[in-house]
């Protein structure tokens, strides 16, 4: 997981993590884990998403639609996460990363 923290924390830092057309429902509480490239994802419930990378916060918004949960910025960087009982799981760089629910 270490190789990951490397290779995305450039990306996690660029995206601002806002969303075009917010939206929300369905999720809410920590995810984390040793499989996730992110220390935490404290999604609020209403839309607000604050992200924890190498120590470093941001706010963010995210959109729940089904078992698909967005993150992503204007430009065109995105991540979609797939719900999984308590993971929330995502294709990177040709493997699973899964935040689960702390």
């Amino acid at each position: 997981m270490g190789r990951w923290r490397f290779l995305l924390v450039p990306l996690t830092i660029a995206i601002p993590l806002t969303i075009a057309g917010c939206g929300s429902g369905g999720i809410s509480g920590e995810y984390g884990g040793e499989e996730c490239v992110y220390d935490k994802l404290d999604f609020r419930g209403n839309g607000t998403v604050y992200i924890t990378v190498m120590g470093m916060e941001q706010s963010g918004e995210y959109k729940v639609d089904g078992d698909k949960v967005s993150l992503g910025a204007p430009g065109g960087a995105s991540l979609v996460f797939t719900r999984n009982g308590d993971v929330l799981e995502a294709g990177v760089m040709g493997e699973i990363m899964r935040c689960e629910k702390l």
